[in-house]
């Protein structure tokens, strides 16, 4: 009788863990997912001498258009 209730509870606990192995597994399908989503973001972001080039280029955008306000006006 003994033995039957410990196999009963180990039986049990290995359900339990089976199902919380089963619950990470998921978790870390979803989190490969994501992290596969992060990467090609990553990789299509523009690098930061890009960003920089955009910057200058807006500024002188900006410049030229002060200049054209500037050049209505008179």
């Amino acid at each position: 009788m003994y033995r039957l209730r410990n196999i009963g509870e180990l039986e049990e606990l290995c359900s339990l863990q089976e199902e919380e192995i089963r619950e990470c597994e998921e978790r870390m399908g979803e989190l490969e997912t994501r992290r596969k989503c992060l990467e090609t973001e990553w990789r299509s972001f523009p690098r930061e001498q890009n960003l920089k080039t955009a910057a200058r280029e807006l500024e002188r955008w900006e410049e030229a258009e002060d200049i054209i306000k500037f050049i209505i006006r008179c």
